[in-house]
């Protein structure tokens, strides 16, 4: 609602303009595929009738040169089929596999262009399945041809048996052998339904497969795009809407199964300069301009209560602290830019004002002061502020890439002042798996830590 009530200025709300641009823009686009499927439909046919005519042609003045012996070793209505149904089967296949074939390598290519833009690795990965998808559909594609080609026999035998029975109607009435006749038609009809039966059969198991790797690739990208985010391999970014009237704020969040925390000061001793050196590349996207909303990261552990302290269980008499509990739990912890729109499109309560704390990001709304301050667990600053800590990180990143082109490779970590649960002070060969090849002890001379 608070959406529709912007006013762009003529009049019009911004929502309202922007769904009608949307609806115009999608008619347009309709309209012309429209004229371009009526365009391949009408033309692609009627070559297709021209293919056919001439094949039928060819084919009937081919039948004409042949002798008299061709004609009694071979049953007219097998070769009723052959002129009829199959020159009309293979003209669909002259003018449709063209185009899909193109059609089809266009939407491959384009679509590992723009997917492997996001992330490389998870578009291999599903371009993994394709030599699979190939090898299933052509082992099906064989059983489905074999079940059409025992098709089109068996209605060639029976459009001839039908072609002998109606040519000798007066024989076969004057030795009244109309049950025979009969027979006969229903043995050939029964082993037509039968072949039928195994076409469709064959036919259900390679549409079946091809709906059945459609989801083989959506379940590739839920797995491994979740396993990524959480291993950190990719990095979620969210592009706000706060107007309704396209994007306005990107907003960085990155997945951990520890407690970090964002400190401003960590940018400026070039320290954890990974979320906001993913802001300073999304800020230089090629869409509309937009605003930095914040960077956060978002708690992967599980969430408990220690039964021990009694201080610390649920109160029975209220329903939903254990509820509360857990949205403060999994809340996000970073840094945040005070911009009301913004901090509104993350969480509505907050547009709204209709609760004092967030439960998404650690923000939340002073009704006396009427303004946002920063909650537990992040920090709350003005957009200028954001904008000097994203260009100190670019100069940080800087300064690091110059150190490493000009062949700065001193064993320096970093070391934070907080403490791990065992005491000792927080620093990267915490989890580094290269201190083997690295060699850093700071027992030895040159080898010293760089506290931040």
């Amino acid at each position: 609602n608070s959406a529709i009530a912007v006013s762009s200025g003529t009049g019009v709300p911004l929502a309202v303009s922007a769904v009608t641009r949307m609806a115009l823009v999608y008619v347009l686009l309709r309209l012309v595929d429209a004229g371009a499927n009526f365009y391949m439909q009408s033309q692609g046919h009627i070559m297709g009738v021209y293919i056919e005519t001439d094949m039928r042609r060819t084919a009937f003045d081919h039948l004409q040169r042949l002798s008299a012996s061709y004609y009694s070793n071979h049953k007219i209505g097998q070769i009723m089929g052959r002129i009829t149904n199959d020159l009309f089967d293979v003209t669909e296949f002259a003018h449709h596999c063209p185009e899909e074939f193109f059609i089809a390598g266009i939407k491959i290519l384009v679509s590992f262009i723009i997917l492997a833009r996001y992330s490389l690795l998870l578009t291999v990965l599903i371009f993994c399945c394709l030599p699979l998808m190939f090898f299933v559909s052509v082992k099906l594609n064989h059983w489905l041809r074999e079940a059409q080609k025992a098709q089109r026999f068996q209605v060639g035998e029976l459009n001839a048996a039908i072609e002998d029975s109606l040519l000798g109607e007066r024989v076969v009435k004057a030795f009244t052998a109309e049950d025979e006749e009969k027979r006969k038609f229903e043995e050939g009809n029964l082993a037509f339904q039968s072949i039928k039966k195994k076409y469709y059969y064959a036919m259900a198991a390679f549409g079946t497969s091809t709906r059945l790797f459609d989801g083989l690739m959506y379940t590739v990208v839920i797995l491994a795009g979740g396993l990524f985010l959480i291993r950190g391999i990719i990095d979620r970014l969210d592009v706000i809407s706060s107007e309704g009237d396209g994007p306005d704020g990107i907003r960085i969040v990155d997945y951990k199964t520890g407690n970090p925390q964002i400190r401003t000061e960590d940018f400026e001793s070039g320290y954890r300069l990974q979320l906001m050196v993913y802001m300073n590349a999304a800020m230089n996207w090629d869409g509309p301009e937009v605003r930095p909303a914040g960077i956060f990261y978002f708690k992967i552990k599980d969430f408990t209560i220690d039964g021990d302290k009694t201080t610390n269980l649920p109160d029975p008499q209220d329903p939903d602290d254990l509820q509360q509990r857990m949205y403060r739990f999994y809340r996000m912890e970073g840094i945040a830019v005070n911009d009301g729109a913004l901090l509104g499109s993350m969480d509505r309560s907050l547009a709204e004002k209709t609760k004092t704390e967030s439960n998404v990001i650690p923000v939340k709304y002073d009704p006396k002061k009427e303004c946002y301050q920063q909650a537990a667990g992040g920090k709350l600053i003005d957009p200028e502020a954001f904008r000097e800590l994203m260009e100190t990180t670019g100069r940080q990143a800087e300064k690091i890439c110059e150190g490493i082109c000009s062949g700065e490779i001193s064993a320096a970590p970093k070391r934070e002042k907080n403490k791990d649960r065992d005491g000792n002070r927080i620093s990267a060969c915490k989890y580094c798996g290269f201190q083997s090849i690295c060699g850093f002890d700071p027992s030895i001379r040159g080898c010293s830590y760089e506290d931040v």
